[in-house]
């Protein structure tokens, strides 16, 4: 390996705090042996060996990596704002003090709305009774709108019962039979539609007897419990027993509904997903399911769903047999205990602590994240299960995350950082522009859509415009619908009823490019096809990844790399079908697609050779099919960034080094801060079942074959092989 001076053209240093922070954390993390490793067959040892010295898994977690860390700092800060109160004097920033008399006093409201519920989630009850009346008032309404037929009770209206039952659970979002939600056209990203999707992830009985018993007991005992006519917990439990069953089944059926639905992309990507029947003709096929009295109940006033999103057609059929062939008590019980595990987790009650309690035994956890940390986390993000739903990418977070955004950017994210942050992107973007033009194995035609697309991207940074974040007014609007109340359970429905609510009105109305679908405080980008927009938020531009100060090789090693990560999204697998307006169009020719789909494989073949040694001694294969798009983006992520800082220096200089770091080349360390943003502790079991379901890498394959493909890495390195294994982009 060849060793440079890690300095500037002067010999200059960098010693803002910042700088001296950064070169710290880079030799804490550094393997403490790493002059004995060879940085070219093992960088993820080099760059990260002592990382997890430094980094323990924190309460509540199962793992702990650089931007889980990032985002528990970045919770801990939105934490202490709302500890210390409205920000006023030295405490206040860029916003508050340039607001009018007028605009401060909307300013406060919306600050004392967002404490009063920060403060409600806060309040620990050794007996939360108004929490367990609020789950109890929920399981009350389930049982009314889903009535079991007895005696001389009317004859059982199935359709009647599933109308009025799925609109309760759709009202708040939370899936049963299916999950409704609304998105924008893949042919049309102006027009938005209904989406009716099959759901997958319910909860059923852990595959290991001892747990399962006891989730039986304890499920039983609660569910006997808070159910309304006081059921025995002997009944309890085979009318639990039955419903769990119901679960499976439908889980099966939505694992089929997804494999054909992959089949159907597969033979017709740009048809997939797209809406290709009307509600009209779905309730006249099902009316069991009664899916136009939900949406009667809750689109917008004469909407005519005339073009709507569904799984294939298999999905309503088994689900309408399994509806009509269950009887009516255990179908009831189904949706019952689908509220009560779904919402018992709010309540801090002696009714509800065991089962809570050992939840964080089958999520593997011995314990609940710290309570400010989870509070935090519902202000951002909203209820659990619409933050944690395989889907939550199209909804946008449903907390007050807004308001919480807008009080951390005060003093967190300023303009100056915005604006060198938009500097990086205009690099960024011409890189990728340049490898674009290097690209042979395209045609001319998809090359040149290919740069208009590029040359189109949007690069919006930080928080969003619409609601306007910095605008008192627009904020209090914007969030008029939602009621805090004392009590913890109410508030997480309140704003889970809310953020629905605002996901129904957007139907036959335009999307809006201002908007996030992610919150401004989450460490991380993405990239918004349908827009052809990158969106670089607000949290993933904090110090490690980035600030003012630091010198280009670390700006570009670390937020650049996630930039041109999210660059690439837009032309991967699914990226490459969007045209530059974020419309699905066919404008690849064969002979290119051919091309694309044969350096991809490389990609599988290479991602798909990696293995894991479990702890039992076997060895565990990588899934490089899973993870493609990842790999892809990792790839062509870094060697943007890397091309971009290379221009970035050219036309504005060379920068100064780090301190303690002058052993490394500036290319050396360009690799080393991009390497460290993967540094992971985890265990061994948690990383195995992330390789079977994960769509990204292990984080030690992330390091390891990603630098194998790129080309400045063997160069700074001075691999023996500078060829890269595997490249698109």
């Amino acid at each position: 390996m060849s060793i440079g001076t890690g300095l500037g053209a002067s010999g200059s240093v960098c010693t803002s705090p910042a700088c001296v922070h950064a070169a710290s954390e880079i030799l804490k993390s550094l393997a403490t042996n790493y002059t004995d490793i060879d940085p070219c067959t093992n960088f993820a040892q080099y760059a990260c060996g002592n990382w997890p010295t430094w980094n323990e898994i924190p309460a509540g977690h199962i793992f702990i990596d650089a931007r889980t860390s990032l985002a528990r700092e970045i919770y801990s800060i939105a934490s202490g704002i709302l500890d210390n109160g409205y920000p006023e004097g030295s405490s206040a920033g860029w916003i508050t003090v340039d607001l009018t008399e007028e605009e401060a006093e909307i300013d406060k409201r919306n600050f004392d709305k967002l404490q009063h519920a920060y403060q409600t989630c806060l309040t620990t009850h050794d007996q939360d009774e108004e929490g367990l009346q609020a789950l109890v008032a929920f399981v009350q309404d389930v049982t009314e709108a889903f009535q079991v037929a007895a005696g001389s009770s009317p004859p059982f209206d199935l359709a009647s019962a599933m109308g009025r039952t799925l609109t309760i659970f759709e009202t708040y979002g939370i899936g049963t039979t299916q999950n409704i939600f609304q998105r924008q056209n893949n042919w049309n990203p102006n027009e938005t539609h209904i989406h009716i999707m099959a759901p997958l992830g319910g909860e059923t009985l852990p595959d290991d007897k001892e747990l399962a018993e006891t989730y039986m007991v304890l499920a039983s005992e609660l569910l006997s419990a808070l159910h309304p006519q006081n059921i025995a917990a002997e009944h309890a439990r085979r009318l639990l027993g039955a419903s769990l069953e119901i679960q499976e089944q439908i889980n099966n059926f939505a694992i089929m509904s997804q494999i054909e639905e992959a089949q159907l992309y597969m033979d017709n990507p740009l048809d997939a997903y797209s809406p290709r029947t009307s509600l009209s003709d779905l309730q006249a096929r099902f009316p069991e399911l009664n899916l136009d009295h939900v949406v009667r109940q809750l689109a917008p006033s004469g909407y005519s769903a005339e073009r709507i999103a569904v799984p294939p057609s298999s999905y309503f059929e088994n689900i309408t047999q399994l509806i009509t062939t269950t009887p009516s008590d255990v179908l009831q019980t189904y949706f019952v205990w689908t509220a009560i595990s779904t919402l018992a987790g709010y309540v801090d009650s002696d009714v509800t602590r065991r089962w809570n309690d050992f939840r964080n035994v089958l999520q593997g956890s011995e314990s609940r994240l710290p309570r400010w940390e989870r509070c935090i986390g519902f202000l951002d993000e909203g209820a659990e299960w619409l933050a944690s739903h395989q889907l939550a990418s199209f909804f946008g977070p449903s907390g007050m995350t807004w308001i919480l955004t807008r009080f951390f950017i005060d003093n967190h994210y300023t303009p100056a950082a915005e604006n060198l942050t938009s500097h990086i992107t205009k690099y960024l973007s011409d890189g990728f522009a340049k490898r674009l033009e290097n690209a042979d194995w395209i045609s001319r035609d998809v090359k040149n859509t290919a740069l208009r697309k590029i040359h189109s991207m949007v690069f919006a940074t930080g928080f969003p415009t619409d609601p306007d974040t910095i605008n008192p007014t627009t904020l209090e609007e914007y969030y008029s619908d939602i009621i805090i109340a004392d009590n913890h359970l109410e508030n997480v429905l309140s704003l889970a009823k809310a953020a629905i609510g605002k996901r129904w009105s957007i139907l036959e109305r335009p999307s809006v490019r201002g908007q996030f679908k992610m919150s401004s405080l989450a460490a991380t980008a993405y990239q918004d096809w349908q827009l052809n927009s990158a969106r670089l938020l607000a949290g993933i531009q904090q110090f490690p990844f980035f600030d003012v100060t630091f010198p280009s090789y670390l700006l570009f090693g670390g937020i650049g790399s996630v930039v041109g990560h999210e660059i690439t999204h837009g032309f991967d697998h699914l990226g490459r079908q969007y045209d530059a307006s974020g419309n699905m169009s066919s404008w690849w020719d064969e002979e290119s697609v051919n091309r694309f789909v044969e350096r991809s494989a490389c990609f599988v073949e290479q991602y798909s050779n990696f293995t894991f040694t479990a702890p039992n001694g076997t060895q565990v294969m990588l899934n490089g099919t899973l993870s493609l798009n990842e790999n892809i983006a990792d790839a062509g992520g870094v060697a943007t960034s890397y091309l971009a800082w290379k221009q970035w220096e050219e036309r504005e200089g060379r920068a100064m080094g780090l301190p303690g770091l002058q052993d490394f080349t500036n290319e050396q360390l360009f690799f080393i801060r991009w390497g460290q943003i993967f540094c992971r502790n985890s265990p061994a079991e948690v990383d195995i079942a992330g390789m079977q379901m994960n769509t990204h890498a292990p984080h030690d394959a992330r390091i390891m074959l990603t630098l194998q493909n790129n080309v400045g890495f063997k160069e700074a390195f001075d691999c023996p092989t500078k060829e890269p294994t595997c490249e698109l982009w």
